[in-house]
């Protein structure tokens, strides 16, 4: 703690840093009266192409009188109330992490595109086009916690200075995959990244990549092409809780007690099963939620009857098909068979499952067997 009972972050400073073709007073104005942070070291750098970023963000990073640094694009809002202050309180709780952004992945293929599998992603971005916004989530919030991964995504994210082992790296040119490259290089010279979720950025574009981030992709994956593919486990925090989707045909006594067992712990569960309706009353009045197989949840089987929403006024279901309702997430889904698994592919493709397609499946303790699967 600081002086006065005042948490240290509190008499922490920040830096920020962008890049933009033409320096808009207002976005340095939003900037000032949303981070919270009292004297906050801003540095615009005015670039309509003579730069790239990395030397944009190389001058930043050597002209910043603070040790921590926000570098962000010029096209985004902060939904966060006092952002930069919760970056500080991110750094003084993790004082060993070196790079924190708001969305990352565990997991960076051969390829180099960070988004190759959805399923090792982390944190959360609005999007915002042509009067639209929708929120990305890659996973589900952890509070104060950060979660660890091999990089993160260059629209907003801080760094602390005294902790980096390399800069950016000038040979990356243009305005593309400095950020893969600067995090990347980094994780193998020892620095920890975490992905906050404590932070929300809305980013005004829907962030395409072009022909020049397709150029630097192809030098970066040659370049460490010896080190790629590179995964990371993932973090359990403490008294972390989770998801769970149980499928099965037939729920047995030994299904429903490990439901109601799992529940008991404070995790999430829900059932679906077609043969359930039986129990359907006791699993809800236990917060289990139920679901029939040809209908999961967040899908609905069409009888003609009720109508769905479209851009032309509502339309009629057709008796037999299957419509996406809503967006529902699990942490894991649970099957008890390979044709199972292979039938909720079709509707959680990017979500981990668990399968006990045999007794020993069901033996021992399950919530460290989930853990396990859930670790990569």
């Amino acid at each position: 703690m600081g002086g006065l009972g005042q948490p240290e972050y509190n008499k922490m400073s920040l830096s920020i840093v962008f890049s933009t073709k033409k320096i808009n007073e207002d976005f340095v104005k939003l900037i000032k009266s949303t981070c919270g942070v009292h004297n906050v070291e801003i540095l615009p750098y005015e670039n309509p192409g003579k730069y790239s970023l990395n030397e944009v963000y190389n001058m930043g990073l050597e002209k910043a009188t603070n040790d921590k640094v926000i570098f962000c694009h010029d096209d985004i809002k902060f939904d966060t109330k006092n952002w930069g202050r919760k970056m500080l309180k991110n750094f003084s709780k993790h004082p060993d992490f070196g790079i924190v952004g708001v969305a990352g992945t565990r997991y960076l293929s051969t390829t180099g595109r960070w988004w190759d599998d959805f399923s090792k992603m982390h944190g959360a971005v609005y999007h915002e086009k042509d009067g639209n916004r929708w929120l990305t989530r890659y996973s589900k919030d952890t509070g104060i916690n950060l979660m660890p991964v091999v990089l993160v995504d260059g629209l907003f994210f801080g760094v602390s200075k005294s902790k980096l082992v390399n800069g950016f790296d000038e040979n990356i040119k243009g305005f593309h995959f400095y950020d893969v490259e600067f995090c990347f290089s980094n994780y193998l010279g020892g620095v920890k990244i975490g992905v906050c979720t404590n932070i929300r950025i809305t980013h005004l574009s829907i962030g395409q990549t072009n022909d020049e981030w397709e150029k630097n992709r192809v030098v970066f994956a040659d370049k460490y092409k010896d080190k790629l593919p590179i995964k990371m486990n993932r973090t359990f925090y403490d008294n972390e809780k989770f998801n769970l989707l149980i499928t099965t045909e037939t729920l047995d006594e030994g299904m429903m007690d490990l439901a109601l067992e799992i529940r008991k712990f404070g995790h999430s569960v829900s059932l679906c099963c077609d043969h359930a309706i039986p129990h359907k009353k006791l699993l809800n009045r236990k917060g289990i939620e139920v679901y029939s197989l040809n209908s999961p949840p967040g899908f609905k089987m069409g009888d003609g009857q009720w109508a769905i929403s479209s851009p032309n006024g509502p339309v009629q279901s057709e008796n037999g098909k299957l419509y996406k309702m809503k967006e529902v997430n699990f942490d894991l889904i649970h099957t008890t068979d390979n044709r199972l698994t292979e039938y909720m592919k079709n509707f959680f493709p990017n979500t981990t499952q668990f399968n006990s397609d045999d007794e020993e499946g069901l033996k021992g303790d399950m919530i460290k067997k989930y853990k396990k699967s859930l670790e990569w």
